[in-house]
């Protein structure tokens, strides 16, 4: 018994079980989902990436400039024997920390609000003071080093203050170093006479 050829029309469409459509549709959404999940990941992922960079070039940054600043504090003191002198007047001296002019900021990691502030004190209560024969003692000073921001300036990510959050306006401490200047017995000025630095202690907080 011959079977005649079964006839479509020309351009008639075949259509799909509805079992098998309903898993097409399941598959698209579930691939979805993983595509998105993974492009949020790597999204996240290098804002991450980029956050850890930044603050990793500030620290390094913020390490640097502590270090220069007490060793430029340290050598301040050798050249003014007034500097940590129980009684005496406070010293600070202070340094841009970002922008065009700053010594400690080649890659232009800070923002040009930010400065350093170098403080002195005497660390006793004889620190510098003259002798009955009016011959200055060994001082023995206290440099630290602090940020300082103006108030209420707006820091934004890609133009970092020295401070830990944008929103700090506050000034902290980044380093401190504690020095001793011996007397020179060949200086010509007996009450200026203790200028030879000898570092006790020396602490980066950054």
């Amino acid at each position: 018994m011959r079977h005649s050829p079964s006839h479509r029309r020309p351009g008639a469409r075949i259509s799909a079980p509805a079992g098998e459509r309903g898993a097409s549709v399941v598959f698209a959404v579930v691939f979805l989902i993983v595509v998105s999940t993974l492009v949020s990941g790597a999204l996240a992922y290098s804002s991450t990436a980029s956050r850890s960079v930044i603050a990793y070039q500030r620290d390094r940054a913020l390490h640097y400039a502590a270090d220069g600043a007490l060793e430029v504090a340290v050598q301040m003191g050798e050249d003014r024997a007034g500097i940590g002198v129980a009684g005496g007047p406070s010293c600070s001296m202070i340094l841009p920390l970002g922008g065009a002019h700053a010594v400690h900021d080649p890659g232009g990691v800070f923002s040009d609000t930010a400065r350093l502030v170098v403080t002195c004190a005497a660390a006793t209560a004889t620190s510098g003071t003259l002798d009955g024969a009016g011959f200055q003692q060994t001082r023995e000073v206290i440099f630290t080093v602090l940020c300082r921001l103006p108030d209420g300036s707006k820091i934004s990510e890609r133009d970092l203050s020295c401070a830990k959050d944008p929103a700090d306006t506050q000034e902290f401490v980044l380093g401190r170093a504690r020095v001793r200047y011996d007397v020179d017995p060949g200086w010509a000025v007996p009450a200026t006479r203790a200028r030879v630095p000898k570092v006790i202690e020396w602490e980066l907080l950054r």
